[in-house]
Formats: structure tokens, sequence, C-alpha cells
């Protein structure tokens, strides 16, 4: 807190206190009391402030990973990503559901978890400025093609799978694109 904070805190609680000694009316008791309110807001205030910058402190020491706050403005390729990246999860589950095979477990399981493993890439990605989770999405985005492609209906299938199939590889190609594009690159580093 600033030397002018607590020298205006002292005198709000020096003024309470000169107001308290007094026979009080309804309305200086009033004021004293919002006095003594203000005061205290203005020692928590500090006390936050003072807690901010040991915590960020503290974070720098220990090298903490930036993570994105409420308020900050993504760059439009990430923007772009985490739509696009989250469009083609969700076709993709669609797709998995349109050609899964009743009692084919290990397929499920395997979409299952590849939906997960995308879902915790695109989180790293956007949430905690992971520069390891976007390279790792080109591997992933590698073997969500052999995934998609490796569906024994695939070769066999309707215009609807095909078109799901076509629409989750674009997007998520396109996603990682964005990904690679120099204002997210700098947004990275």
């Amino acid at each position: 807190m600033q030397e002018t904070d607590h020298r205006r805190v002292a005198q709000l609680r020096q003024k309470a206190a000169k107001r308290g000694q007094k026979a009080e009316s309804a309305a200086d008791h009033a004021e004293r009391r919002a006095l003594l309110l203000k005061a205290n807001m203005l020692d928590d205030m500090a006390d936050m402030e003072e807690r901010d910058h040991r915590f960020e402190a503290e974070r720098q020491r220990l090298g903490g990973g930036t993570h994105r706050t409420a308020g900050e403005v993504l760059p439009w390729p990430v923007e772009r990503f985490q739509m696009l990246w989250f469009g083609g999860m969700v076709i993709g589950a669609l797709y998995d559901f349109d050609v899964a095979v009743v009692g084919d477990y290990l397929e499920a399981w395997i979409d299952i978890l590849l939906f997960l493993i995308a879902a915790t890439l695109l989180h790293y990605a956007v949430r905690r400025h992971g520069n390891l989770a976007r390279l790792l999405l080109v591997p992933f985005l590698a073997v969500t093609f052999v995934e998609v492609f490796s569906h024994s209906g695939f070769t066999a299938s309707d215009l609807t799978e095909t078109s799901l199939a076509i629409t989750q590889l674009a997007l998520m190609a396109s996603a990682v694109w964005l990904l690679f594009a120099p204002a997210a690159r700098d947004w990275y580093s």
C-alpha cells in the first residue's frame, strides 16, 4: 500500500474515533461507521494488491507458465483455431457415432480416448499458451487421419459418413494450420 493510503486510513480512523468519543447523534454514528467502513475497504484493497504481487512474484520465481486470464484477448488465429478444432471434435464424434458397430468396444474406447486427448490439447494450446500442446497437435492430427480412414466401413460408406469425415479432417487441419500463422507464433513465444 502506498504511503498516502496509509495516511488516509489513519486519518479516517482518527476522525471516526473522535466522533465516537462525543455524544453521537444518529447521523454522526452513521458517518463514523461509513468512515470506518471506508478505512477497512482501503486496507482490504491494499492487502489484495500485496497478495497479488506476492503471488505473481512467486509464479515468476518458480518459472510458472503463463495462464490465460479472463480479460485477455486471443489473437484471431488462436480464436479461430479454438472454434475450428472444437467444431472438428463435435463432427468427429458424430462421425464416430454414425460408423459405430454394435459390440465393438475397443473402437468405442479408442474414440473416447482420442476425443479426450483432443480436448486436453485444445485446453493446453489455448488456455495455457502451451507451445508443446501446439506442437503435439500435428502428430495428433496425423493419428486422427489414420483413425478416420481405419474404419472398416469407410470405403463403402454413404455420402453422410464421407462428408462428416472430410469436414472433420478439413476443420482440424485448417485449425492446426492457423496455430502456425505469424500472429499465433508471436502469442506462443
